[in-house]
Protein backbone atom coordinates (compact mmCIF):
# COMPACT_ATOMS: atom_id res chain seq x y z
CA UNK A 1 0.00 0.00 0.00
CA UNK A 2 2.99 2.18 0.92
CA UNK A 3 4.55 1.31 -2.39
CA UNK A 4 1.52 2.43 -4.56
CA UNK A 5 0.79 5.73 -2.99
CA UNK A 6 4.59 6.66 -2.78
CA UNK A 7 5.35 6.41 -6.87
CA UNK A 8 2.49 8.93 -7.83
CA UNK A 9 3.50 11.12 -5.26
CA UNK A 10 7.34 11.19 -6.43
CA UNK A 11 6.20 11.14 -9.68
CA UNK A 12 4.47 14.28 -9.39
CA UNK A 13 7.25 15.68 -7.64
CA UNK A 14 9.48 15.13 -10.33
CA UNK A 15 7.38 16.92 -12.94
CA UNK A 16 6.62 19.95 -10.62
CA UNK A 17 9.85 20.10 -9.13
CA UNK A 18 12.33 19.59 -11.96
CA UNK A 19 10.34 20.35 -15.03
CA UNK A 20 11.94 22.18 -18.06
CA UNK A 21 9.12 23.87 -19.54
CA UNK A 22 8.17 27.35 -18.84
CA UNK A 23 4.42 29.26 -19.81
CA UNK A 24 4.90 32.60 -21.46
CA UNK A 25 4.79 35.75 -19.79
CA UNK A 26 1.72 38.22 -20.55
CA UNK A 27 3.60 41.26 -20.71
CA UNK A 28 6.64 39.62 -22.99
CA UNK A 29 5.82 39.87 -26.85
CA UNK A 30 5.04 36.07 -27.97
CA UNK A 31 4.31 36.34 -31.81
CA UNK A 32 4.83 33.95 -34.77
CA UNK A 33 5.64 36.34 -38.19
CA UNK A 34 5.35 36.03 -41.97
CA UNK A 35 6.87 38.59 -43.97
CA UNK A 36 7.80 39.52 -47.67
CA UNK A 37 9.87 42.12 -48.75
CA UNK A 38 12.73 43.46 -51.86
CA UNK A 39 16.28 44.51 -51.66
CA UNK A 40 18.20 47.28 -52.98
CA UNK A 41 20.25 44.70 -55.02
CA UNK A 42 17.33 42.94 -57.05
CA UNK A 43 16.39 40.12 -54.40
CA UNK A 44 13.22 39.19 -53.15
CA UNK A 45 13.51 38.07 -49.52
CA UNK A 46 10.62 35.27 -47.26
CA UNK A 47 11.11 35.69 -43.47
CA UNK A 48 9.37 33.25 -40.81
CA UNK A 49 9.81 34.04 -37.32
CA UNK A 50 9.11 33.02 -33.71
CA UNK A 51 9.43 35.50 -30.94
CA UNK A 52 9.38 33.59 -27.78
CA UNK A 53 9.96 34.92 -24.09
CA UNK A 54 11.52 38.48 -25.81
CA UNK A 55 14.02 35.80 -28.00
CA UNK A 56 13.66 35.51 -31.97
CA UNK A 57 14.43 32.52 -33.86
CA UNK A 58 14.04 32.78 -37.48
CA UNK A 59 14.45 31.71 -41.39
CA UNK A 60 14.78 33.69 -44.22
CA UNK A 61 15.63 32.64 -47.99
CA UNK A 62 16.27 35.10 -50.78
CA UNK A 63 16.09 34.80 -54.32
CA UNK A 64 17.17 37.08 -57.34
CA UNK A 65 14.39 39.24 -59.41
CA UNK A 66 16.56 39.32 -62.13
CA UNK A 67 19.61 37.39 -63.56
CA UNK A 68 20.81 39.06 -66.47
CA UNK A 69 19.93 35.52 -68.10
CA UNK A 70 18.62 35.04 -71.70
CA UNK A 71 17.06 32.05 -73.20
CA UNK A 72 16.60 28.01 -72.79
CA UNK A 73 18.87 26.39 -69.91
CA UNK A 74 21.02 23.52 -71.88
CA UNK A 75 22.66 21.16 -69.53
CA UNK A 76 23.82 19.32 -72.28
CA UNK A 77 26.29 21.85 -73.74
CA UNK A 78 29.98 21.87 -72.02
CA UNK A 79 30.39 25.31 -70.38
CA UNK A 80 33.45 25.86 -73.41
CA UNK A 81 31.68 24.52 -76.29
CA UNK A 82 30.63 26.50 -78.67
CA UNK A 83 32.82 29.71 -77.76
CA UNK A 84 31.67 31.57 -80.83
CA UNK A 85 27.72 31.36 -79.74
CA UNK A 86 28.78 33.50 -76.65
CA UNK A 87 26.76 37.28 -76.34
CA UNK A 88 27.51 37.79 -72.44
CA UNK A 89 28.43 36.57 -68.94
CA UNK A 90 27.77 36.95 -65.36
CA UNK A 91 27.19 35.92 -61.82
CA UNK A 92 24.20 36.00 -59.70
CA UNK A 93 23.55 34.52 -55.97
CA UNK A 94 20.89 31.78 -55.60
CA UNK A 95 18.96 30.22 -52.85
CA UNK A 96 20.59 32.40 -50.48
CA UNK A 97 19.30 30.79 -46.99
CA UNK A 98 20.01 32.58 -43.66
CA UNK A 99 19.18 31.43 -39.89
CA UNK A 100 18.68 34.57 -37.43
CA UNK A 101 18.34 35.36 -33.64
CA UNK A 102 17.15 38.44 -32.40
CA UNK A 103 16.02 40.18 -29.10
CA UNK A 104 12.88 42.22 -28.03
CA UNK A 105 14.63 44.92 -26.56
CA UNK A 106 11.58 47.79 -26.58
CA UNK A 107 7.26 47.09 -26.30
CA UNK A 108 7.15 45.81 -29.93
CA UNK A 109 10.89 46.47 -31.38
CA UNK A 110 13.06 42.98 -32.15
CA UNK A 111 16.52 43.86 -33.13
CA UNK A 112 18.65 40.86 -34.59
CA UNK A 113 21.63 39.27 -36.67
CA UNK A 114 21.91 36.44 -39.17
CA UNK A 115 23.98 33.95 -39.91
CA UNK A 116 23.88 31.79 -43.29
CA UNK A 117 25.05 31.33 -46.91
CA UNK A 118 24.12 31.65 -50.82
CA UNK A 119 25.61 30.08 -53.54
CA UNK A 120 27.19 32.03 -56.66
CA UNK A 121 26.09 30.70 -60.28
CA UNK A 122 28.06 32.06 -63.26
CA UNK A 123 26.63 32.20 -66.50
CA UNK A 124 26.56 32.53 -70.64
CA UNK A 125 24.34 34.16 -73.09
CA UNK A 126 24.85 32.11 -76.34
CA UNK A 127 23.03 33.05 -78.97
CA UNK A 128 23.00 30.41 -82.34
CA UNK A 129 22.71 31.81 -85.57
CA UNK A 130 21.12 28.94 -86.97
CA UNK A 131 18.55 28.47 -84.51
CA UNK A 132 19.07 25.23 -83.65
CA UNK A 133 19.90 26.10 -79.87
CA UNK A 134 16.40 27.69 -78.32
CA UNK A 135 13.53 28.64 -79.76
CA UNK A 136 14.68 31.64 -81.13
CA UNK A 137 18.46 31.09 -81.17
CA UNK A 138 18.90 32.18 -77.53
CA UNK A 139 20.46 30.05 -75.06
CA UNK A 140 22.26 29.85 -71.70
CA UNK A 141 24.66 27.56 -70.13
CA UNK A 142 25.38 27.57 -65.85
CA UNK A 143 27.99 26.65 -63.90
CA UNK A 144 27.81 26.66 -59.90
CA UNK A 145 30.49 28.30 -57.91
CA UNK A 146 31.31 28.62 -54.58
CA UNK A 147 29.31 28.85 -51.29
CA UNK A 148 29.40 32.25 -49.99
CA UNK A 149 28.88 33.43 -46.12
CA UNK A 150 25.99 35.99 -45.57
CA UNK A 151 25.70 37.83 -42.65
CA UNK A 152 22.92 39.89 -41.98
CA UNK A 153 21.58 42.61 -38.96
CA UNK A 154 17.53 43.73 -38.66
CA UNK A 155 15.09 45.20 -37.24
CA UNK A 156 11.13 44.38 -36.86
CA UNK A 157 8.43 46.69 -35.39
CA UNK A 158 5.10 45.08 -34.77
CA UNK A 159 2.41 47.50 -34.88
CA UNK A 160 -1.11 45.74 -32.81
CA UNK A 161 -3.58 45.35 -35.53
CA UNK A 162 -6.11 44.02 -32.99
CA UNK A 163 -5.31 41.65 -29.41
CA UNK A 164 -4.16 38.64 -31.52
CA UNK A 165 -2.56 40.11 -34.91
CA UNK A 166 0.24 42.19 -35.75
CA UNK A 167 1.59 43.76 -39.06
CA UNK A 168 5.06 43.80 -39.46
CA UNK A 169 7.36 45.94 -40.83
CA UNK A 170 11.38 44.90 -41.27
CA UNK A 171 14.20 46.65 -42.26
CA UNK A 172 17.60 44.81 -42.58
CA UNK A 173 21.09 44.58 -44.13
CA UNK A 174 22.82 41.48 -46.06
CA UNK A 175 26.16 40.91 -46.92
CA UNK A 176 24.83 39.73 -49.97
CA UNK A 177 21.94 41.31 -51.41
CA UNK A 178 22.09 44.54 -49.80
CA UNK A 179 19.08 47.09 -47.89
CA UNK A 180 15.60 46.35 -48.07
CA UNK A 181 12.68 46.14 -46.23
CA UNK A 182 9.59 44.20 -45.55
CA UNK A 183 5.94 44.28 -44.90
CA UNK A 184 4.31 41.00 -43.06
CA UNK A 185 2.07 39.89 -40.51
CA UNK A 186 2.38 38.31 -37.03
CA UNK A 187 -0.26 36.45 -34.63
CA UNK A 188 0.09 36.47 -31.21
CA UNK A 189 1.21 33.14 -29.62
Amino acid sequence: MRKNLILPILLLFSIFGFSQTTMPDKNKLNAMTFDMGFSSKNYMNFNFNVIYNKILFGFEYEMPLKTGVIGENYTTINWDQFPEDRQSSGMYVDNQICFQVGYNIIDKLVLGVGLGIGEEIYYRNMFDDFHILGSNGYYNLHKSGNILLQTKIFANYLIPINNKTYLLLNVQHTKLSGTGGGLGLGFKL
